[in-house]
């Protein structure tokens, strides 16, 4: 019993958790909102315990601020310099976790890696996705890489990816096409699941200098976009 009410528990928060960031995504929260707890209970139609518990977590994952002696929750103004600074920031950290995951990369590890970037194919390859679609997509995208930093063994590149990857999801969320557009779009880049995919062939063939390499360039492939620069330029 206690485990089902925990189970209920953690669902009730990451419901609540994926529900403010599809909000951003939609921009119906915009960067330099101020966010209150009530007023997004009532929106949303949620318990307080839950929401406050995902805003907490949005605080801890650098996608809202909690400015000390100012009530509410800030989704802090995005900007070219901030954006510049956290994929680099990225790159460095996931590139280092993949060539140190080349090394010791086992057949599961492999295994596991090819499961979810076939799910990424698949629903990038739909001609429409529906908003739940996407944020599957997206849910896919962070499991993949986080997983890729997990199986390195190093706890504190772990560490250093929390702290990062959400606060450069919010420029890939809010200003690339793929996310904002109701149909696919394959007018940026190669798709991510396509270099997904050639990192875990480099992982699978013991490549350290490969993995990081390919790693480090797809992270900052997001960056590079002209259309995500000019966007948020206009901020």
């Amino acid at each position: 019993m206690e485990q089902q009410v925990e189970a209920l528990k953690q669902n009730a928060e990451l419901r609540a958790f994926n529900t403010v960031v599809e909000l951003i995504r939609q921009r119906e929260i915009v960067p330099g909102q101020r966010l209150f707890e009530p007023d997004l209970s009532e929106r949303l139609s949620m318990s307080r315990t839950p929401l406050r518990t995902a805003l907490s977590r949005l605080v801890a994952e650098g996608i809202l601020v909690k400015e000390r002696g100012r009530k509410g929750y800030l989704l802090p103004a995005l900007s070219s310099e901030d954006m510049r600074q956290i994929f680099y920031s990225r790159a460095a950290v996931e590139g280092a976790a993949a060539a140190r995951l080349a090394h010791g990369c086992t057949p599961e590890h492999v295994t596991v890696l090819r499961a979810i970037n076939a799910k990424e194919a698949e629903l990038f390859g739909r001609k429409r996705q529906t908003p739940e679609e996407k944020a599957q997509y997206a849910q896919l995208n962070e499991e993949l890489h986080r997983l890729i930093v997990s199986f390195s063994g190093n706890v504190y590149l772990l560490r250093f990816f929390n702290s990062s990857y959400w606060r450069s999801t919010m420029y890939t969320l809010l200003y690339t096409r793929f996310y904002r557009e109701r149909t696919r779009s394959t007018g940026e880049n190669v798709p991510s699941w396509k270099e997904h995919s050639l990192i875990i062939d480099a992982l699978e063939a013991h490549e350290a200098e490969r993995s990081r390499r390919l790693m480090e360039e797809h992270v900052l492939n997001t960056f590079r976009y002209r259309s995500l620069l000019e966007e948020t330029e206009r901020q």
